[in-house]
């Protein structure tokens, strides 16, 4: 009488265990990359749509952005900061309650406040690459607002707040908002 087994042997299981754990190491990068440029790209409709505002609002109430007081109060300007925070400005000014994403949006320009995908709404020097936060400032009629994108970079040389907010807090992408 012959006896019959049947099942894996050891080798094949370590085969199978190899391939699994190959396949999901290159499941789980590509997932995290697919992350980030969803972050990115939601990071580039922001500012798109703020940039948006900016200039709505500017023609509705028929001022310059620079002297808006979405980005500015009198005499107190705020023509830089973090878009998102509630009082804090870069060039120690005060919002007191508001920001500048919060103004556009109480005053109907927008629905939405804007918001970095991760959540923060400033960030600290020491650490630029994890800095992901919005920034803008106002350079006579044009106001810029930046970012810092996870997957991609456009320079900021020549633009006068954007080349030391790059080494500053690693904002490397912009877009410009443009008096009427």
């Amino acid at each position: 009488m012959k006896k019959t087994t049947s099942g894996f042997t050891i080798v094949e299981l370590l085969i199978v265990i190899v391939v699994i754990g190959i396949l999901a190491a290159i499941t789980i990068v590509a997932y995290n990359g697919v992350q980030a440029r969803s972050r990115d790209a939601t990071r580039k409709s922001d500012l798109a749509a703020a940039a948006k505002a900016l200039e709505v609002r500017a023609v509705d109430y028929e001022t310059a952005l620079y002297s808006d007081d979405c980005t500015s109060s009198g005499a107190n300007a705020h023509n830089s900061g973090w878009f998102s925070q509630a009082g804090l400005a870069l060039n120690s000014g005060d919002y007191g309650s508001n920001s500048a994403s919060t103004c556009l949006k109480n005053q109907s320009n927008t629905s939405t406040a804007f918001v970095d995908p991760t959540g923060a709404r400033s960030c600290v020097s020491s650490a630029p690459s994890t800095c992901f936060a919005y920034l803008f400032c106002t350079v006579s009629t044009t106001t810029y607002i930046f970012a810092h994108l996870e997957t991609e970079s456009l320079s900021l040389g020549g633009l006068a707040c954007g080349s030391s907010w790059a080494s500053t807090f690693g904002m490397n992408y912009f877009v410009k908002a443009s008096a009427y």
